[in-house]
């Protein structure tokens, strides 16, 4: 089993932050090797399934997601399946007008993968993977904070 567990500080609400990350069809947009997420379903209370798409290392896999765990403004826990294994979980802690995310992944890497590029490469991708995830939220509510000045 691997695991990464990485953290930052982002200048937005909880509120907001928190329903950006939610909305599944968003991380697309801010995880480099997240190539889709499709089939959305959302009960009421919060919380979903969906099918992703991914690349790691250069290896298409694809599965469900389902989140276990879902408290609004606090943490999104969900399961992966399908080629992938593993536990995804957000964990918000607001601060003022700022929220540290909490990024963590423990998952088990395809067969293929580690005898392809070793399970060194792989652990060291995705830990680097995560911190860009979290780069790539942070700058996301950075332009968008200054997007309605620039029209």
């Amino acid at each position: 089993m691997l695991q990464f567990q990485k953290s930052m500080i982002i200048h937005a609400p909880v509120q907001q932050v928190f329903d950006y990350v939610a909305n599944w069809s968003n991380l697309a947009t801010i995880w480099p090797s997240l190539i889709e997420v499709k089939d959305i379903k959302r009960p009421p209370s919060g919380g979903g399934t969906f099918k992703y798409a991914y690349k790691m290392a250069g290896l298409h896999l694809e599965g469900k997601g389902e989140d276990i765990e879902y408290v609004a403004k606090e943490r999104i826990v969900t399961r992966m399946t399908g080629d992938l294994e593993g536990t995804i979980i957000f964990r918000f802690e607001p601060a003022g007008a700022t929220t540290k995310v909490q990024f963590a992944f423990e998952y088990t890497a395809p067969a293929a993968l580690l005898r392809k590029v070793g399970e060194p490469f792989v652990t060291k991708l995705n830990e680097h993977e995560a911190a860009l995830v979290l780069q790539n939220l942070q700058t996301y509510f950075e332009v968008a904070a200054i997007a309605p000045t620039i029209r």
